[in-house]
């Protein structure tokens, strides 16, 4: 069977604690929606994406593209680990299915939530969206700024929401084309 979307697979390095599978997968027209754990996004054309982590509840995508790198990284939160409203940072996106802040402590990490959650395990459905790696250092050619231009990246991603994948991304499989 010959995709429109090319695939390599590797064995990741995790920064996380469990094992995936890990593969790159490559937006051929744009359009194509991602699933990671709990949230989804859309890719842009050329947009390309790879697990480069995964946990129990969480998963972290690197995704490449013409505009340049950025991770999402998709988990739940426990109630009493969420920041009080006062540091959660600066309101940059609110639409009916997602809130966004850009995190005050670091311009290039912005938390996205749903704007009606529905709990998880009793937790709640967060999405980071960054362009720093997971201890803090720039990414090589950061699509994610700081500014006003990340909101073109930050619209594609809803928060909680699970509908028709192009690419689902399961526990130990890495991402999997779905089929409609």
């Amino acid at each position: 069977m010959k995709l429109p979307i090319t695939f390599t697979a590797a064995i990741a390095t995790l920064t996380l604690p469990s094992l995936a599978q890990a593969q790159t997968v490559t937006a051929a027209t744009g359009g194509e929606t991602v699933c990671a754990r709990h949230s989804s996004f859309t890719l842009a054309k050329g947009d390309s994406v790879e697990v480069n982590g995964a946990g129990t509840n969480s998963v972290s995508l690197l995704i490449k593209g013409t505009t340049g790198s950025w991770i999402l990284f998709d988990g739940l939160v426990k109630a009493e680990d969420q920041p009080a409203a006062s540091q959660r940072g600066t309101l940059v996106l609110s639409t009916d299915h997602t809130i966004a802040y850009r995190r005050s402590h670091n311009p290039k990490i912005y938390a996205l939530v749903p704007s009606h959650p529905m709990p998880v395990d009793g937790q709640t459905v967060q999405v980071g969206v960054m362009g720093v790696d997971m201890i803090g250092q720039v990414l090589e050619n950061a699509a994610i700024r700081g500014d006003d231009s990340d909101l073109a990246i930050l619209s594609r991603v809803s928060p909680g929401v699970i509908g028709k994948c192009s690419y689902r991304w399961f526990p130990g499989k890495g991402l999997i084309r779905q089929h409609h």
